[in-house]
């Protein structure tokens, strides 16, 4: 077959195109800044610290996390004070805003009014019932029983046994490595979803257990 070098030349450009291309849509993923604002004040910041020193160079600033020690509608105020703080400053408007927090032993007209506010705001939640830690359980395996908030600690510490772990600490900072090396977080994302799916019919408050810290767990891998 005869060699058609402008075909070649085509096809070159085609490549250049295409790269430059993938280009453009990974420095708009940079260009995102997102905001998590936690009701705890060490575990859930911890966690997604962590998470924001793996991103690369030049995207840590693009992420804001802080924990509030606030719940339910205090928590999204303090959300909104701050998102409109912001707008007020020379620094770029956030482009996502995720609010974490737990149902905890809060009324259901608490946890299911914080929910639709979050929605009406546009704003994203990662909201766990009933605790953060049902996160941390799906990593090893999966869990739809309605077991109490407190006895997650008691799970996770019988799985970290099994695994020769040492104890479960609710404040450590060392979470994600511990999860990232002897968990598995696409499973931990697959149970998540399965959750979420057995509850689509319930309110948020009796979706128990239910977890969708992975929505927010997937949007920010792809930063990293």
């Amino acid at each position: 077959m005869k060699f058609n070098f402008k075909e070649y030349l085509e096809s070159i450009k085609s490549i250049k195109d295409s790269k430059k291309s993938n280009r453009r849509v990974n420095i708009k993923k940079l260009r995102q800044f997102i905001l998590i604002v936690c009701e705890g004040i060490k575990t859930e910041p911890n966690y997604f610290e962590t998470i924001k020193n793996k991103l690369p160079k030049g995207s840590i600033d693009k992420l804001t996390i802080f924990g509030t020690g606030k719940n339910t509608i205090s928590l999204i105020d303090e959300a909104v004070l701050y998102v409109d703080t912001r707008r007020k400053s020379v620094q770029p408007n956030f482009d996502q805003v995720w609010i974490v927090f737990d149902r905890d032993s809060f009324t259901k007209e608490q946890v299911n009014t914080a929910c639709l506010r979050i929605q009406e705001l546009g704003f994203n939640s990662a909201f766990s019932n009933e605790a953060f830690e049902l996160w941390y359980i799906l990593h090893f395996e999966y869990l739809d029983s309605k077991i109490d908030r407190k006895a997650y600690i008691q799970y996770l510490n019988k799985i970290f046994k099994k695994l020769k772990l040492g104890k479960y600490t609710k404040n450590s900072n060392s979470m994600y490595d511990i999860l990232e090396q002897s968990g598995n977080q696409e499973n931990a994302i697959t149970y998540g979803r399965k959750l979420l799916k057995l509850h689509e019919e319930s309110t948020p408050y009796d979706s128990k257990p239910s977890t969708r810290v992975f929505l927010l767990i997937e949007e920010l891998n792809k930063y990293i």
